[in-house]
């Protein structure tokens, strides 16, 4: 068992693809001796990056910033990191000699290595998850302030899962190749980036042409207008989040992975790769950590409520079902005065003009 990724099941003659698990024996010699080193910053990483994750879920539900749908769709990817990461363990105590094993093949280390992989496949499909959710907020927008939809956010999730269990199996089992995932996701989380940039200059639009002062079809409520500007809000506080995932898919996946992919091919690239997987879950121990807290201090709301600037009510069913309510009576005032601004510059426009407004 020369490659890196791939072992066979002696029993079953079945090959499988085994990503997140390190065999001491095949590191170079140089960082055999710092292997205990490496292991217990991978642990404190974790740590870290587990009591981050609870933080950022505890913030979420404290603040009631995002709609349901859109909060529940990012929310799903904290759920999901906490047993990507615990299923670490196990894994470890194995590389370890703590847990015994015969082969990178064993039954455990599949299952746990399929498990892992179905929900780091889960992960990198953030991008596709908003999207898709900020297309129904935009297709809904009349009403999607009053009537949530909640089973939106549901379907999102749900699809999202089997879709990934599909993948993560028919890559674990070597079905598929590598490079097909890594191409697969490349290309739709570029599509899906995309449609999250189209779908923020339509509401852009549309609010703008809302406001102008010869619009009057008798489409105009608070509610209808709120939820334009709740899109607009969210999608300015989540560019940057959805820049930055694209880029790591784009760009860090494929540097990260399809040479590994390639140079597995080769057995004496052995070592360099098992040492590549060393550093990687290294690395990656801290970056989810950040990554969550990031997500979460990226919403101005959350940073407002941790950093004591503004106090929020306790999360409530009484509150959720009012949360419309308070959040018009907030904004309407506001909202009034952009629209009385706007008029007021249309009507020196048109001084000249026979002035008619209907009601």
């Amino acid at each position: 068992q020369m490659s890196a990724f791939l072992a066979v099941n002696s029993a079953t003659n079945q090959t499988v693809w085994i990503p997140f698990f390190i065999r001491f024996a095949l590191l170079p010699e140089a960082m055999k001796p710092f292997y205990a080193v490496f292991v217990a910053l991978e642990t404190l990483g974790h740590i870290f990056s587990i009591v981050a994750c609870s933080f950022c879920i505890y913030v979420y539900f404290k603040v009631q910033a995002l709609h349901f749908n859109l909060a529940q769709t990012i929310l799903i990817e904290y759920y999901i990191g906490l047993p990507f990461m615990l299923l670490r363990f196990p894994l470890i105590l194995m590389e370890t000699g703590i847990i015994n094993y015969e082969s990178m093949a064993d039954d455990q280390i599949v299952i746990i290595s399929l498990i892992r992989t179905w929900l780091f496949i889960d992960l990198y499909n953030f991008e596709v998850n908003i999207a898709i959710e900020r297309y129904f907020a935009l297709r809904y927008v009349r009403t999607y302030e009053t009537d949530r939809r909640r089973y939106i956010s549901l379907c999102i999730i749900a699809a999202n899962a089997v879709y990934s269990l599909i993948l993560s199996y028919l890559l674990t089992f070597n079905y598929i190749h590598g490079f097909v995932y890594i191409a697969l996701t490349c290309v739709v989380s570029n599509i899906s980036f995309l449609m999250f940039l189209s779908i923020t200059k339509k509401n852009d639009r549309i609010q703008a042409h809302l406001v102008q002062f010869r619009r009057n079809d008798g489409s105009y409520t608070v509610s209808y207008r709120w939820q334009l500007h709740d899109n607009l809000r969210s999608a300015r506080e989540l560019r940057v989040l959805m820049i930055g995932i694209n880029g790591v898919i784009s760009f860090i996946l494929p540097v990260l992975f399809v040479p590994a992919l390639i140079f597995d091919n080769d057995p004496s690239k052995s070592e360099i790769l098992e040492a590549a997987k060393l550093v990687y879950e290294v690395l990656s121990a801290y970056v989810f950590g950040c990554s969550y807290l990031f997500a979460t201090f990226i919403i101005k709301r959350h940073r407002d409520f941790v950093f004591g600037i503004s106090a929020v009510e306790e999360f409530s069913v009484a509150f959720e079902h009012t949360r419309t309510e308070n959040r018009v009576v907030v904004d309407t005032e506001s909202h009034f005065s952009k629209l009385h601004g706007d008029w007021t510059v249309e009507l020196a426009k048109n001084r000249g003009d026979r002035l008619e407004i209907v009601i």
